[in-house]
């Protein structure tokens, strides 16, 4: 899949990194993160990480991700893209050497630590049709990363999300997809900014 605003004729990428490993990853799974340059600027996409149960349990996406974070800062690569996938609309899915369908979660995830896009028109119409007044001003959130202000809104989210096809994450320091993604890591495991 080809990020946003990439042409696949006209980009190529400049470099791509995968991680395979059987204890982590189902087989045929993994992760695939994708650097292109564009505009003379340099942004890395995203365009899987699929842990199986027992890894995610562990936090190896946040700790994956943190370690990516801090390598792009370090980098001067000021923007993260993925499509951060599942959520009510999504059926369960099997990846191969799965024994189970599972849901996926990256709709949640994602904004969990510190991405954001568009809420999807589908989640505002479901909210507005079956949850009207609750979380109070639902009606009025139009970014993703509005949901995660208090246990309430994003308790809202992980049941009516969706997938939001276009998800962001900005990559400077004070930017507040890094403060989330501080605040997260801080949170889970007590590491401090290091």
């Amino acid at each position: 899949m080809w990020p946003y605003g990439v042409d696949a004729a006209k980009q190529a990428p400049a470099l791509v990194i995968r991680a395979e490993n059987p204890k982590y990853f189902s087989r045929g799974a993994g992760s695939h993160v994708v650097v292109y340059v564009q505009g003379g600027q340099p942004f890395l996409h995203i365009e899987f990480l699929v842990v199986k149960p027992a890894a995610a349990g562990q936090g190896l996406g946040t700790k994956m991700f943190w370690r990516i974070a801090r390598a792009c800062l370090s980098l001067k690569i000021r923007k993260v893209t993925l499509v951060a996938i599942g959520g009510r609309e999504v059926g369960p899915s099997s990846m191969p050497g799965d024994l189970s369908p599972r849901r996926w979660t990256g709709y949640a995830f994602w904004p969990g630590l510190g991405f954001d896009g568009k809420v999807p028109s589908s989640v505002r119409t479901f909210a507005a049709a079956n949850f009207p007044h609750h979380p109070p001003g639902i009606a009025t959130k139009t970014r993703v990363r509005q949901f995660y202000g208090s246990r309430d809104e994003e308790a809202f989210w992980r049941l009516c999300g969706a997938t939001v096809s276009e998800c962001e994450f900005d990559m400077f320091e004070g930017s507040a997809s890094v403060d989330a993604l501080i605040n997260r890591v801080e949170t889970l495991y007590g590491v401090k900014n290091g």
